[in-house]
């Protein structure tokens, strides 16, 4: 199990960790210190251990707020998602009926089927629309 020697709030300390995780562990310890750093210069003169304790304190609150906003896109990922294949559904479905209205027109009276192309493609523009707002909500 290698060892890792980290500084934190101008000590030095000697930590075992698993194999592959040296680099992390420095990470970690470099953002403590520097919050410590933050703490220290903010707080005035406080106990060391105050001083970690607060700084532990402070990054767990990131981490914490970090989480929920995580969460909280990924519900916003997963609403969009839904909106997109409910689009997707009803261009192919309107697709489908402006084709089979092109491909009946010979049929039906032009006026009509004019008519109907032209409600099939106000719909599609309107899918499109919703399509590009969700993408940028």
């Amino acid at each position: 199990m290698p060892e890792v020697e980290i500084e934190v709030g101008g000590r030095n300390y000697t930590i075992a960790c698993q194999d592959g995780e040296e680099k992390h562990l420095k990470k970690a310890a470099n953002l403590l210190d520097t919050e410590a750093g933050h703490v220290a210069g903010s707080a005035g003169r406080l106990p060391e251990s105050r001083v970690l304790l607060m700084a532990g304190l402070m990054l767990a609150d990131r981490m914490t707020s970090s989480g929920e906003t995580e969460k909280s896109a990924e519900e916003r990922i997963s609403q969009l998602e839904e909106r997109l294949r409910a689009s997707e559904t009803k261009v192919g479905n309107l697709s489908a009926e402006l084709e089979a209205a092109s491909q009946g027109s010979n049929a039906l009276d032009d006026k009509v089927s004019n008519e109907a192309l032209a409600k099939l493609a106000s719909d599609l523009e309107a899918v499109a629309d919703a399509m590009e707002s969700s993408a940028n909500a």
